[in-house]
């Protein structure tokens, strides 16, 4: 009996011999990776880590002070021109012929795009045949009535006949003058729409011109702020193209407001500057409201990685990025709305290169 169980219990063992062979080599692949068979390191062998990078010598710092700040509010605008205009097609020809292009300046009545008018020239030549025949009944009708041999029915017949003639070659006529698009006013050419060959569908626009010599800016003002705009009052005006600031005339206040901004359109003339300006520029107005207490650095100190805006921090003998929300720049000083308090100091010289390329850590 002893002998079966000892060789029963040899079989079972023989039978899950690699069973214990991987919890084994489990058990030492753990002691392994703990570190416990290797030597260890002290912690003060390890070289200290500081976020950012070293303070360049001779920087200039700034304390970070509350100021009162000029309650300045600045609105966005898009420059327009007071006249517009689409050049459309009016019926469905193809393009024969286009004289002019983007950015080309054009005088009043010039030809600028012509269509293919053979369809209409035949058609007005067979209106025209039309009304011979019409003018000749008309003629014979007239005569048979003046010698009673014809009713004045017959008469009146031939006369709307004559008249129904020669009104299809008036049409015709003024049909075939949409053939030819000319610029209704001096002008410059914003867009182009079709090429050579290309077939015009009534409707289409085929030309946008506007009037460089009446150019103004178009600004979106809350109803609130609307009080500051009053027509024929000055206001500063910023431009981004051409970079500079003029101030601006106020022309015109929409009534309508807005239902989705809530504002109201203003245009202010940009006097002195039409040409140079150009349909689609960004400008800004600004206007004064009551001072606050805020937080204003030089407009050197402000510095941009793509659309981030950011100042470099100083930590001790280390800067890095803190990244911050600018506001209106008012006589060489930014207003920061978000990013830095009151007792930091911030570096306004020459960054570093590293954080010159933006490496760092921003905080």
């Amino acid at each position: 009996m002893n002998a079966d169980g000892t060789k029963r219990k040899g079989f079972w063992l023989f039978r899950f011999w690699k069973l214990w062979i991987a919890i084994l080599a489990m058990g030492f692949l753990f002691v392994w990776t703990s570190g416990m068979l290797r030597e260890r390191i002290e912690p003060d062998l390890y070289m200290d880590f500081h976020a950012g990078d070293p303070l360049p010598d001779g920087a200039e710092l700034l304390l970070v002070e509350k100021t009162m700040v000029p309650g300045r509010i600045d609105l966005p605008g898009t420059v327009a021109s007071e006249q517009s205009v689409h050049l459309s097609a009016r019926i469905s020809a193809s393009v024969q012929e286009v004289h002019a292009s983007a950015g080309q300046r054009v005088k009043a009545g010039q030809v600028l795009i012509r269509l293919d008018d053979r369809e209409l020239k035949e058609q007005l030549e067979a209106a025209n045949v039309a009304l011979r025949q019409a003018e000749i009944e008309y003629e014979r009708a007239r005569e048979l009535l003046r010698t009673d041999a014809a009713s004045r029915q017959f008469f009146d017949l031939a006369e709307t006949q004559f008249l129904a003639a020669q009104s299809q070659v008036k049409r015709m006529q003024v049909m075939l003058t949409y053939t030819e698009l000319s610029a209704p006013i001096d002008a410059i050419v914003t867009d182009r729409g079709v090429e050579q060959g290309d077939l015009a569908s009534p409707g289409q626009v085929l030309l946008t011109l506007y009037d460089p010599l009446r150019m103004r800016m178009e600004v979106p003002v809350p109803v609130r702020l609307v009080h500051h705009f009053q027509v024929g009052t000055e206001v500063p005006v910023s431009l981004s193209y051409p970079d500079l600031q003029r101030a601006g005339r106020v022309t015109e206040v929409v009534s309508e407001i807005d239902t989705t901004t809530r504002t109201r359109l203003v245009k202010i003339q940009l006097p002195g500057l039409e040409e140079e300006l150009l349909p689609g520029a960004y400008g800004q107005v600004w206007i004064q409201e009551d001072p606050h207490e805020g937080v204003m650095l030089p407009v050197a100190a402000i510095r941009r990685l793509g659309q981030l805006e950011y100042v470099q921090l100083v930590s001790g003998d280390r800067i890095r990025m803190r990244l911050v929300k600018t506001g209106a720049v008012i006589d060489g000083m930014v207003e920061i709305l978000s990013g830095l308090s009151a007792g930091e100091s911030v570096c306004v010289s020459v960054a570093s290169e590293e954080v010159a390329r933006g490496e760092g850590v921003p905080s």
